[in-house]
């Protein structure tokens, strides 16, 4: 009968076939990420936060026998001696100081990571390229401003040296200091660029993902390790609400692909790793630091005394540079790839 035959099933219903997926490779790179951290001192305040360098420093230092690389983001110092924007002002630091107070910073990340052999990268930031602006106006400066120079980035001693607005490859991660201004910095970058990038400068933490024929980007910034509560004097005397401490930890397998783990300090003082280590910052440390520090700045001011300042502390020889905006060339942004 009709109704007894058996009937055929379409099998072309369904035209999804599942596609193998990757095989995972094996780790390549293990990268600590460092954003924005504005080392230096403003009207006798420090620009960086001790609490979330000491959090950094203790992660850094558990961390660092897995790194393959360090990445500082750029503004690791705040520079508050080349600004532009500070004007004429008695409590603007001398380029001594900013000097001694970031380079305190580079030797003891040198500490902790050389042992181990970890590649250092350090990319220029807006506040670095001041000192590039200068050099370039004034090159009889030159030795005093250079920041490579004062600070010993040197291939010799280990560090690859990023100029500002060019990028760090990674694999199939790019990396930059970033200037994108705005709510949408993030998707502004991944859709300008069409690749995946960190980058830090805002100094929040956002994430946008985007969608093209090869695939999908992202590009995620990263925070920073400034000082929010007072804020620093171009924060424009508003209280910084959407700024966030913390760092990455990128994980560039040998196909390319990668993986950061993000990991934000809470209340600027607490961070917990992926193995569970749970790191709190050292009270006493942070203070050790902000008296050497201190007391550095007050060596520098007695050393210099005679010939930069007035009894007072106001500058009198050296005035920097107000309401003038130096200008170079344009130049193409290139991509410094990783050597394998």
């Amino acid at each position: 009968m009709a109704d007894q035959r058996k009937r055929k099933v379409n099998t072309n219903l369904s035209v999804y076939k599942p596609v193998r997926p990757l095989r995972s490779s094996k780790k390549k790179w293990y990268a600590f990420q460092i954003p924005d951290v504005h080392r230096g001192y403003h009207v006798g305040l420090p620009s960086h936060d001790p609490m979330v360098w000491d959090v950094g420093m203790q992660a850094l230092a558990h961390l660092a026998p897995r790194l393959t690389h360090v990445i500082i983001y750029g503004d690791f110092g705040n520079w508050e001696s080349l600004s532009h924007w500070a004007g004429l002002r008695a409590d603007q630091p001398f380029i001594e100081e900013d000097v001694a107070i970031t380079i305190m910073g580079i030797e003891e990340i040198n500490s902790i990571v050389d042992p181990h052999g970890v590649k250092k990268v350090f990319i220029m930031g807006n506040h670095e390229e001041w000192s590039t602006l200068l050099e370039a106006k004034y090159p009889i400066l030159r030795n005093e401003i250079n920041i490579v120079r004062r600070l010993h980035l040197h291939k010799a001693n280990g560090w690859t040296v990023i100029p500002n607005n060019h990028f760090f490859k990674l694999g199939k991660s790019f990396h930059t200091h970033g200037n994108y201004p705005g709510a949408r910095d993030a998707a502004t970058m991944v859709k300008e660029t069409g690749v995946s990038v960190f980058y830090a400068h805002n100094h929040t933490r956002t994430a946008h993902y985007f969608r093209n024929l090869e695939g999908v980007h992202t590009a995620q910034a990263l925070g920073c390790w400034a000082m929010i509560d007072p804020p620093p004097p171009y924060a424009k005397a508003k209280l910084p609400s959407g700024w966030v401490h913390g760092f990455g930890l990128l994980q560039v397998r040998a196909n390319g692909l990668f993986q950061c783990d993000y990991r934000t300090i809470i209340e600027s003082s607490y961070v917990e790793l992926p193995d569970g280590t749970e790191i709190v910052a050292s009270y006493r440390e942070a203070q050790r630091r902000l008296r050497e520090e201190r007391d550095t700045l007050l060596r520098l001011r007695r050393e210099y005394s005679e010939r930069y300042y007035a009894p007072e502390g106001r500058v009198h020889e050296i005035e920097p540079l107000k309401g003038t905006e130096l200008r170079t060339r344009v130049q193409r942004a290139r991509v410094h790839k990783q050597q394998a």
